[in-house]
């Protein structure tokens, strides 16, 4: 019954809870954004592009590792930190030749990816696709085929993927300038080639980023960093499974700082930014995540201590009848459980609204007021007003006090004087010792009216307490 009472007394009030409901709506939606932008970073993933034709990936370590040792009070302490770097680890190229003499390894494809910008028209231009240079041997990692003209064989010749031919217009036989980190240099586009899917079947697309591919003495020059590689890519042979191929290839390497990804760890291998923007996805949500329940938890705190404050009178009042501290707390929590579920009064129906209404049967002032002759309680009835009298309605009519009141309503004949100055019996009135005399007090008797009597409570006390509209008034 106190979720009953709750319910009709948010209904009652809803000035007083609208302004907690509103401060618990918002609360939600920040708290539910910074755990979205946590969750995202913690769960999220970095799909590969370039990657997708080789199962694992070798590559640097890309974190500065720091050990510090303190002594103190005769213990030594040991911690171990590391930092990621922003800028690009590079993997000696002897790690190659090693990866060659694993069991189970069927092709070991060498990487190299710089910066490569070319110089289009402004309107040919993608800011969220950056250009990058690679040799034409790690086309196989995609993998790229040449879908018109041929590979790059000489220091001058270029193919291009399908989007920047598509987007700057060019065909084989154009000429287009680079800007990398060497001077910029004017090449000749040798071909087009059209990224897959990594299984080899059908036409794929490079969704972030613009691959320019060169020969291979041209992107070593072009890469700035003679006897090293970016990442190398290591495709099983027949009959060895993914699984089995890392596995090898993390026993050929152990003792060195070179780490071996496959699967999903293969994204941030290839995109270094994206690596980044997940640590800060994660450390911005849980930052803002705390500091918001926090401040919502303040708020919210605030906001229903002084909904009580406003009502101390009408507490006060259901202590007053017997109402046990322990019954206005679970009050008070399931006007909070309510508001805080998902604004209950607020959200609801017509239909059900209606059929919530403080109706005859579960209204005591309604019940006193209600006549028995009533066939059915009506469906709905508005609650009333604060400013509404309390006083009772007139009692019920009986058919008893029907019948008192159609006999008070006759008019009796006026009594005739007697000799002494005294009223006595007319004529054709009988007198007091008669027998109709009698009959007539005693009807008088039975007509006579009965004190008012107050409607008892027809509820337990308190275990089963009244709605809001009947009780808890404020003057």
């Amino acid at each position: 019954m106190m979720l009953s009472y709750a319910l009709q007394t948010i209904r009652d009030r809803k000035g007083g809870f609208l302004g907690a409901f509103v401060a618990l709506m918002c609360a939600a939606a920040l708290i539910t954004a910074c755990g979205t932008l946590l969750e995202t970073g913690l769960r999220g993933t970095i799909r590969t592009e370039r990657y997708a034709a080789a199962p694992v990936i070798v590559s640097a370590d890309q974190n500065v590792h720091k050990t510090t040792v303190k002594h103190k009070k005769g213990k030594t302490k040991v911690k171990h930190k590391a930092k990621p770097i922003a800028e690009r680890a590079w993997l000696p190229d002897s790690v190659t030749q090693r990866l060659k003499d694993v069991p189970g390894v069927g092709k070991v494809v060498p990487e190299l990816t710089f910066l490569a910008e070319p110089s289009t028209p402004p309107g040919a231009r993608d800011a969220s696709r950056p250009a990058y240079g690679h040799a034409w041997t790690s086309a196989a990692l995609t993998p790229f085929r040449i879908a018109a003209g041929r590979a790059p064989r000489a220091d001058t010749d270029l193919v291009i993927d399908r989007g920047l031919a598509d987007r700057a217009g060019l065909e084989p036989g154009d000429r287009l300038t680079v800007q990398s980190t060497q001077a910029p240099r004017t090449y000749r586009v040798t071909g087009i080639a059209t990224p897959g899917r990594g299984d080899g079947s059908g036409d794929g697309a490079l969704a972030h980023q613009t691959a320019l591919f060169f020969s291979t003495q041209e992107a070593q020059r072009l890469a700035a960093h003679p006897g090293k590689v970016t990442a190398v890519g290591v495709v099983p042979a027949d009959g060895t499974s993914a699984d089995q191929l890392k596995d090898a290839v993390k026993k050929a390497l152990s003792g060195t700082t070179a780490q071996v990804s496959a699967g999903d760890d293969r994204g941030p291998v290839e995109f270094l930014d994206a690596a980044g923007a997940r640590v800060r996805l994660v450390s911005i949500g849980g930052a803002m995540g705390g500091t918001s329940l926090l401040v919502a938890v303040l708020v919210v705190v605030g906001t229903f201590a002084l909904s009580i404050q406003q009502r101390h009178r009408e507490l006060a009042l259901l202590r007053a009848i017997a109402a046990s501290p322990k019954q206005i707390r679970r009050l008070l929590g399931r006007e909070a459980l309510i508001v805080g579920a998902a604004g209950e009064c607020s959200a609801r129906s017509p239909e059900s609204r209606s059929a919530a209404c403080c109706t005859a049967s579960s209204c005591p002032v309604a019940r006193s007021r209600r006549p028995s002759t009533a066939s059915s309680a009506p469906s709905r009835c508005s609650p009333p007003s604060p400013r509404r009298s309390w006083a009772p309605g007139p009692p019920p009519v009986s058919p008893r006090a029907a019948s008192c009141g159609s006999a008070r309503a006759k008019p009796s004949p006026r009594p005739a004087s007697s000799p002494q100055g005294r009223p006595g019996p007319a004529s054709g009135q009988a007198s007091p010792s008669s027998p109709e005399g009698s009959s007539s007090s005693s009807s008088s008797a039975a007509c006579a009216p009965n004190p008012p009597r107050l409607p008892s409570p027809s509820w337990p006390l308190w275990s089963s307490p009244p709605p809001s509209p009947c009780l808890g008034r404020s003057s």
